[in-house]
C-alpha cells in the first residue's frame, strides 16, 4: 500500500479553525511488539525562510546526510521540540 506524500492540508484546517500552534510529528522504530519507538514533534513558525523548509516531510524519505544537514536548521527555528523513547518490557 503507498502512503500519500505528506502536505499542509491539515495545518491549513486547522490554521482556519483558529489554531496557531501545531505541532509535526514523526517516529522510527519497530513499535511496541517488535522494540523500541523513538519519536519526536516539532513547532515550527508558520511562515518559514530558505530552501531547506521544502526537504521538511517524512524522516524515512531521507538519507541520513540529509536529516543531519536538516537538524541544525530545525532546531534553531523551531518554536518547540520533544521527543521520546518507548521501549516495551516483556
Amino acid at each position: 500500500m503507498k502512503h500519500p506524500r505528506p502536505s499542509f492540508a491539515e495545518e491549513k484546517l486547522l490554521r482556519a479553525q483558529g489554531y496557531s500552534l501545531i505541532a509535526g510529528i514523526d517516529e522510527v522504530g519497530r513499535g511496541a511488539l517488535m522494540g523500541p519507538v523513538m519519536a519526536a514533534a516539532v513547532i515550527l513558525p508558520e511562515t518559514l525562510k530558505g530552501r531547506w523548509k521544502s526537504k521538511v516531510n517524512d524522516s524515512k524519505q531521507l538519507t541520513p546526510k540529509e536529516r543531519e544537514y536538516l537538524f541544525d536548521f530545525i532546531r534553531d527555528t523551531a518554536i518547540s521540540i520533544a521527543s521520546g523513547l518507548l521501549l516495551m518490557n516483556r
